[in-house]
């Protein structure tokens, strides 16, 4: 194991308590109803499911537990699509935290899962250098494509290419990008303009 890598690791809790069961049962089953709305883009009735899946898990796994971050990053989510993205930085920054702390190398993937959502919130506001140190965190060898519809998981930077007008995300290929151009066009022009400017 080289010195950079992290053990593989899973957390067996032996005789639970009550809470910590209903947490990972109902706390699971919550999520993936909101996740399931959000698959339909009905954000507004996925933001309820996600807050009663965070407010299970912290009362039975703690707040600081990695499956309480992994609806704390998904809140963070459905934060983005309405548009909240004070809160979806708040919430995101709390997953961020608890993943990155994480001794698990399996938990490396939701870091930049995180990190990358935070970049998106971040070149939405118009903050292209704070979006691509964001972004650069993992780097590298812990990086995303930015298109959220990507089934590459975890890229070498060298691996990514740039985009040429704002530099300040990332995509596995020209396929990615030109996927990802309707969504990124309007930050990426805005921050091309002021640079123009």
């Amino acid at each position: 194991m080289s010195k950079k890598s992290k053990p593989v690791r899973f957390d067996a809790t032996v005789n639970p308590s009550v809470d910590h069961t209903l947490a990972i049962a109902e706390g699971s089953h919550l999520n993936n109803l909101a996740q399931r709305l959000m698959g339909l883009g009905r954000y507004e009735e996925a933001e309820p499911l996600h807050k009663q899946a965070i407010e299970v898990k912290e009362r039975g796994l703690g707040k600081d537990h990695i499956t309480t971050a992994l609806s704390y990053n998904a809140l963070g989510e459905t934060y983005i699509e309405l548009g909240r993205l004070d809160e979806a930085e708040i919430f995101l920054q709390k997953a961020l935290d608890i993943r990155q702390a994480s001794t698990r190398s399996i938990d490396d993937i939701d870091a930049a899962v995180t990190r990358e959502n935070l970049g998106v919130v971040y070149e939405m506001r118009g903050d292209l250098p704070r979006a691509r140190q964001m972004r650069r965190v993992g780097a590298p060898d812990n990086m995303l494509c930015a298109y959220n519809k990507c089934e590459l998981y975890k890229v070498k930077r060298r691996n990514l290419l740039q985009c040429g007008g704002c530099k300040s995300i990332y995509y596995c290929g020209a396929g990615c990008q030109s996927k990802d151009w309707k969504r990124h066009k309007k930050y990426c022009k805005r921050d091309a303009s002021k640079q123009a400017a």
